[in-house]
């Protein structure tokens, strides 16, 4: 699953995705991401929920989370190790 899961970059402004939502029942819709600040400051993304979540440590209702090959953040901390071999 999770290198399936690589984001596209469309051009330099806009790539599409997928995420998880959580605590909600958002599964199968999408959405577009715009980052407000920092690096990613003015792009977007536009991601396919496709599961949901629950809350965790730091995770709160309504969180999205990207996914992306390797994991190993967000509520699975466990991410992709074994099948990327990392001890990340």
């Amino acid at each position: 699953m999770c290198q399936d899961y690589q984001p596209t970059p469309v051009d330099e402004y806009l790539a599409y995705g997928f995420a998880t939502m959580i605590g909600n029942d958002k599964c199968c819709k999408c959405y577009q991401l715009t980052w407000t600040s920092g690096a990613a400051s003015g792009k977007s993304m536009v991601v396919q929920a496709v599961n949901s979540g629950a809350t965790s440590g730091d995770v709160q209702t309504n969180d999205i989370i990207i996914l992306t090959p390797g994991g190993g953040g967000g509520p699975n901390s466990a991410g992709c190790k074994s099948q990327y071999g990392s001890t990340w």
